[in-house]
């Protein structure tokens, strides 16, 4: 089924779709900019974070609000990730508050 086909698809499949074009973009990226060595992880971070802002800030069909539950939802889910891939105890078991660093 082609990405373009939208009519036929639930909005929760196009968003899985998206996704997977920006998973493509950054894999991309980290071919087009290795030469970054240790920094390419925190450049790519930086730069998608603040290009993602710029565009929200400059559409009209976008809510301030929308924007910062957006943020402060992906910075408990990246904590939670973290946490699991280093293998670290379950969400419910850290010693420290979530979105406290």
């Amino acid at each position: 089924m082609s990405d373009h086909d939208e009519y036929s698809q639930s909005l929760d499949d196009r968003q899985q779709q998206l996704e997977m074009r920006v998973h493509q973009l950054i894999e991309s990226l980290l071919q087009d900019f290795h030469d970054l060595g240790d920094r390419i992880a925190p450049s790519v971070v930086r730069a998608l974070l603040h290009q993602a802002v710029h565009f929200a800030a400059s559409r009209d069909d976008l809510e301030f609000c929308h924007l910062a539950t957006q943020l402060a939802e992906m910075i408990t889910h990246a904590h939670d990730l973290m946490h699991e891939q280093r293998g670290e105890p379950e969400p419910g078991k850290r010693p420290h508050e979530k979105l406290v660093h």
